[in-house]
């Protein structure tokens, strides 16, 4: 209920990806991606512009709503960080892409996890190709995401675009052997299963 009404309707994706679709609406607000001020003050940095105020106030109060949520409650009781807060942190519109296909005679397929080049792979008339345990983290499904391409091609895609995240989460989570890891196993799990 705390995002959905007239013009607001939120669409939940994977781990800490999610989307607020203000229909009608249009950019003007100024927003701050958490990962840009890790260890700083949020001072300075919260939602302002268009529609700051009403951003802000939407964060406010889910800090209030997630405060005695089960699930934090039961991740407190387990010494783990509870989700205090939801925290905008882009804004953009719908791109108007012409397909792929029209544009230079070639079917595209995307392989991917993270719901925002599952999106834009839409938009451009692709083939989107959802993986069993693909999570946008490290321990994703490698494998599953190599054989999804190998079908994508079997299919008829002329290109496919195989999105992996890991390695950019582990980076922004200090994380080096799990990114030397992920590397790794999109080497070994992904590009020469492709290649062969």
């Amino acid at each position: 209920p705390l995002f959905s009404d007239a013009d607001l309707q939120l669409y939940p994706g994977i781990s800490y990806r999610h989307c607020l679709v203000k229909r009608n609406g249009s950019t003007g607000t100024v927003l701050t991606p958490p990962h840009d001020i890790t260890g700083k003050p949020i001072a300075g940095h919260l939602p302002a512009g268009r529609y700051g105020a009403r951003l802000l106030e939407l964060m406010k109060a889910s800090a209030d709503l997630l405060e005695n949520h089960p699930v934090n409650l039961a991740r407190k009781a387990r010494g783990e960080n509870p989700a205090n807060s939801v925290w905008f942190w882009g804004e953009g519109t719908k791109p108007k892409l012409d397909p792929l296909e029209q544009l230079y005679g070639v079917r595209g397929g995307v392989v991917c996890a993270v719901d925002l080049i599952k999106g834009i792979g839409i938009c451009a008339g692709c083939e989107v190709v959802s993986v069993p345990g693909a999570t946008g983290n490290y321990y994703t499904n490698y494998l599953g995401k190599g054989e999804a391409a190998i079908d994508a091609f079997r299919r008829g895609s002329d290109l496919v675009y195989v999105h992996v995240e890991a390695p950019d989460e582990c980076g922004h989570h200090g994380e080096a052997k799990e990114k030397i890891w992920s590397i790794e196993q999109i080497d070994e799990k992904i590009v020469l299963p492709v290649l062969d």
